[in-house]
This record gives structure tokens, C-alpha cells and sequence, in this order.
């Protein structure tokens, strides 16, 4: 795929943890790709294997109408959905005032 066809469409800051950093990240929406999608082993970074502080990996890749998501979604990728679908363009997350 190519960045024009690339949208950003919803930013997350996540709150870290005593044992985590806090992230943020991106949700873009694409327009347009060709072949089918992969589960793939990593993406080098680190050797192409998780790392600790990964969570759990991805077990599973389908498409999915917003309305029957499988229950086992992320925090953040459940966050990111509804605010999508409401509108917004920014959620944070696990943030104390």
C-alpha cells in the first residue's frame, strides 16, 4: 500500500504502568491495498519474535462488522473503535486527572 492511500482517523495516548511505558498510536484507515492480509512472526525490529511487554500476539485475523466484533478485543483497540465511530479524532487512555 502506498501513504496516499493511507487516512489517519483516530489517535490513542495510553497511559503507562509501573512496569510499562505509555504509548501512543495511530488508527489509519486504508483505501486501498492488493493481496490478502497476514498474521506474520514480528517485523525485525526485534529479531521477529515477540518481546516481553508485547502482551498476548495476535492469534487471529479476520474482518469483522463494527457492530459483531469478537469480545476479546484490546483496550486500546475497543477505545479506538468507539471513538471512531463517535466522532472523534483523539482518546486517552488510563490518564488521572
Amino acid at each position: 500500500m502506498q501513504a496516499e492511500e493511507l487516512e489517519l482517523v483516530h489517535l490513542l495516548h495510553v497511559a503507562g504502568t509501573e512496569s510499562t511505558h505509555g504509548r501512543v498510536e495511530c488508527v489509519f484507515r486504508v483505501h486501498r491495498w492488493s493481496g490478502e492480509p497476514s498474521l506474520r512472526p514480528g517485523d525485525g525490529r526485534r529479531g521477529g519474535a515477540p518481546s516481553e511487554g508485547d502482551g498476548v500476539p495476535c492469534v487471529e485475523l479476520a474482518w469483522w462488522h463494527r457492530r459483531s466484533l469478537p469480545g476479546q478485543l484490546t483496550w486500546s483497540a475497543g477505545a479506538a473503535l468507539e471513538g471512531i465511530s463517535s466522532g472523534w479524532s483523539y482518546t486517552d487512555l488510563g490518564w488521572t486527572a
